[in-house]
Parts: structure tokens; sequence; C-alpha cells
């Protein structure tokens, strides 16, 4: 009896392990609505608004802090226009760029008005060097003005289960732009699927061959590279928004994808996007 009694006790201890443990992962989809923590924290994450580690082929969530509250990304909203653009225009088209007149501050690639340049190279401008000028180019070249590009980009996102996401524009200025850290998983990984992306983040700078003139870009991530094997993705900031980065690395056939959303600043933001991506693989391995 005492070994029966013993027994029990055991399995219960085993039961009770295995559901902790899913409890700690699942997809982005799967965590708490209203936000919380899952497994433990990396040691010594910095102070952010939310953050997310996952698994970048399954979506399986290594850890997440407040994974699904609505808050403003900025120029990570671009990561949509991008993803639109690569599903609707053949890389080699060449269009002709509207005219786009930013306050002054803003990040643009430098196009001009009625310039002519491939769907390719205002892609590298809209990702690496976070273009405003860029994400318009493409939005008016695939729906023929803004408003109807946000409607697609609403759209998808919808399509994608992205809940938690509401698009005002396609470059991620403050107004009607939201959306979470596991959003934005989602669409990365939506982007990951095409090999011209990949290939685009992961570059610290490029020269452009179309256009008016010869520009090299340079990428405004710059954790790329190094010994952790960063290869993306996209930065954001805005005075509301704080320092954004939605991050990635690459271990042998293995992937995470990070975000980091609200930091207070730009050290910060890349501190924590190093940690998350490193906890991220030691828990693959």
């Amino acid at each position: 009896m005492r070994r029966l009694r013993l027994l029990a006790a055991a399995v219960v201890v085993v039961l009770a392990a295995v559901a902790l443990d899913g409890a700690l992962t699942g997809s982005a989809a799967d965590l708490d609505r209203g936000g919380g923590r899952s497994a433990a924290p990396p040691p010594g994450l910095p102070p952010h608004t939310a953050a997310i580690v996952a698994d970048a082929e399954t979506g399986e969530v290594l850890y997440a802090d407040q994974p699904h509250r609505g808050v403003l990304i900025a120029s990570t909203a671009k990561l949509m226009t991008a993803l639109i653009a690569l599903e609707r225009l053949p890389l080699d088209a060449v269009v002709t760029a509207p005219g786009y007149v930013g306050d002054g501050s803003e990040s643009t690639m430098g196009l001009g008005n009625g310039e002519r340049i491939a769907v390719a190279d205002l892609l590298r401008g809209l990702l690496m060097a976070s273009g405003n000028d860029a994400a318009v180019a493409l939005a008016h070249a695939v729906a023929g003005s803004q408003p109807a590009f946000v409607a697609l980009m609403n759209e998808r996102a919808r399509e994608l289960g992205m809940h938690d996401t509401s698009y005002g524009n396609p470059i991620g200025l403050d107004h009607g732009t939201r959306s979470s850290a596991a959003d934005l998983v989602t669409v990365t990984r939506a982007l990951r699927r095409h090999g011209f992306f990949r290939a685009t983040v992961a570059a610290p700078r490029a020269t452009l061959e179309s256009g008016a003139w010869r520009r090299t870009l340079h990428n405004t991530n710059r954790l790329l590279g190094g010994s952790l094997a960063v290869d993306g993705v996209k930065t954001g900031h805005t005075e509301a928004a704080g320092y954004v980065l939605v991050g990635s690395a690459t271990r042998g056939r293995r992937a995470v994808v990070s975000v980091v959303l609200g930091a207070r600043s730009e050290a910060d933001r890349d501190e924590a996007t190093i940690r998350l991506l490193r906890y991220g693989l030691k828990r693959l391995r």
C-alpha cells in the first residue's frame, strides 16, 4: 500500500511539471489576451512596455511579457507595408514615386517627385533606411492611394489573425496605428517566407542601381552580425512610441524572432533584444 501511495505521489509531481512546462510556452495567439508573462524572464532584461521571443518557424513562444498589449509601434508598421508589396508587386517592376513632404525630421531614402525606381530598391529603402517616402511610393504602386493601401493593411492583418493591430498609415506615424508584440511576431514570420526579405533585413548596407542616382543605404539596425548572428529585422522610434525593435537571430537551421516595444532608450532597446534573442536560441537548443 505504501508503495502505491508513493507511486501515486510521483505521478502527480510529473503531471504537474508537464502542465507547468506547457503553460510557460505556446503560440502567440494562445497567450492570455490581457497580457501577462510566460516563463522566467531572461536575466537583466531592461525596463520595457512589452517583449516577446518566439521560434521563427513554429511560432512557439519562448518568453513573453504583455504580448497582447496594444501600443504604438512606430516604423515597425512598415513590416506590413513590405508584406503587401512583396505579395502584390514584382520585384523588378519600375514604379513612379509620388512627391512626399515630411516634417523635416522623418527618415527618408531621398526620393524625388516623379522618380522612377524598382520595387526591390523601394523595399530596401523601406526596410533598411526606414524611408517614409518609400512606404508612400509602395502604397501608391499597389493601391493608387494611401487610404486604399491602409485598407489592404488592415484586411491582411485580420487574415493573419492579428487581433491587436490597426493601421492608420503605411509609415508608422502614431495616429491610427497600434499593434502588439505577439502580432509583430506574426507579420514577421509571414515575411520570413520571402527570401528577398530575409536577405534585405540581414544586410548592413546596400547600393541601389535603379532610381535617378546611385544610392548607398545603411541599415538602421546596428545589431546585425556579431557572435549572436543577428539577421534582422526592423527598428522604429517616435517620441510617443519610444524605441522599438523587431529582431531575429539564426543558429544552424533554427531561428528566433524577438520584439521589444516602448524602451526608454536605443541602448535599452538593443540590450533587451540581445538578451531575448540569446535566451530564445538557448531555449531552442
